[in-house]
C-alpha cells in the first residue's frame, strides 16, 4: 500500500485560519451597518432640499405675481386685487408648479394682508420710495403635506406701489 502525505515535501500551507475569517467578515459587516445607519439621515436630507427647493420657486413665482396686483379697492369679481389675496388659496405640485386641482397638490398656500405701519420717509427699498399708503405686507403661508398640513413655511413679502420721488 502507497501512502503520500500531501503537500508533504513543499512545507507549510498558506491559507486563513477561521479565526482570521470571522474577524474579517466581523469588521466588514460593522463597516455596512456603519453605512446603512446613515442612510436615513441620507435620504432626509435630500427630501429637505427639495423641499427648500420647491418652495424657493413658490415664493419667486408668487413674488412676480405680486408685481401684477392692483391696489384699487376689490370687487366681488375682481381677482388682480391685493385685498382678494387674503381669500385666496394657491396649491403647488411637489416641484413648485402651479396646479387648479386640490387632490394632486403638495403644497397649499394661503396669505394674510396687513398693512404697514411705518412712516414713508422711512421707506426706501433698492433706490425706490414708496407711500406706505400703498403698501401692504403680505404673509404666505404654505402648508404640506397634503391632507394633514401640518408642516408649514412662512415668508413675507412687501408689495408696494412705486411713487414718483
Amino acid at each position: 500500500m502507497n501512502i503520500q502525505r500531501l503537500n508533504s515535501s513543499k512545507g507549510p500551507c498558506a491559507a486563513f485560519s477561521l479565526v482570521e475569517v470571522v474577524v474579517a467578515i466581523g469588521i466588514v459587516s460593522f463597516a455596512i451597518l456603519s453605512e446603512l445607519a446613515l442612510l436615513p439621515e441620507g435620504i432626509r436630507t435630500v427630501q429637505n432640499a427639495e423641499t427648500l427647493q420647491a418652495t424657493s420657486n413658490i415664493a419667486t413665482q408668487l413674488r412676480g405675481e405680486m408685481k401684477q396686483l392692483s391696489f384699487a379697492p376689490s370687487t366681488p369679481s375682481s381677482q388682480d386685487s391685493i385685498q382678494a389675496l387674503s381669500a385666496a388659496i394657491y396649491y403647488y405640485t411637489t416641484d413648485g408648479i402651479p396646479t387648479t386641482d386640490p387632490t394632486t397638490a403638495y403644497y397649499k398656500a394661503t396669505f394674510t394682508i396687513s398693512n404697514i405701519n411705518a412712516s414713508p420717509s422711512s421707506m426706501k427699498v433698492v433706490d425706490a420710495s414708496f407711500d406706505a399708503n400703498n403698501a401692504q405686507n403680505v404673509q404666505v403661508t404654505l402648508a404640506y403635506p397634503p391632507a394633514i398640513w401640518n408642516k408649514t413655511y412662512v415668508f413675507s413679502l412687501l408689495v408696494a406701489r412705486e411713487t414718483d420721488n
